[in-house]
């Protein structure tokens, strides 16, 4: 599943970016996309904090071993939202979005891929930021 229309409450405006954080590279890519945002519209969260929330229930275990973004009442996962999550960055990021005219299967192809070996890919002993330190705090 690509998408699918939201019930979670959203701060009115805002995009929501949920990543794993019990993984350290996925809480790496987070600070640093927190740190490029550029519209002040999208907050960055990990995954964990939103376990409760239907739309999540809904999306089923996979989603927890996957990036989610609710943007505009719609929730994209793998790399539909990493592409998009990409539009809310400074400087020529938002161009990445462009990978999205390639077909979902084979993009969501390279996105498991990389996430498999994303312990081996990653610094085991580096610290995974609290959801206070991830967030955007562009308003």
């Amino acid at each position: 599943m690509d998408s699918e229309k939201s019930t979670c409450v959203v701060p009115e405006g805002k995009s929501l970016l949920l990543f794993d954080g019990a993984c350290p590279m996925c809480a790496k890519a987070a600070a640093w996309t927190s740190a490029r945002i550029r519209t002040g519209r999208l907050v960055v969260a990990p995954l964990q904090d939103y376990l409760d929330e239907p739309f999540l229930q809904r999306l089923g275990p996979d989603a927890m071993r996957s990036i989610v973004l609710l943007d505009k009442g719609t929730c994209f996962r793998e790399s539909s939202a990493s592409l998009r999550a990409c539009l809310h960055l400074r400087g020529g990021w938002p161009l990445l979005a462009l990978f999205l005219a390639i077909p979902r299967p084979v993009r969501d192809a390279v996105y498991r891929w990389v996430a498999r070996r994303r312990a081996a890919l990653s610094c085991r002993t580096c610290p995974i930021p609290g959801a206070g330190e991830v967030q955007s705090s562009a308003g």
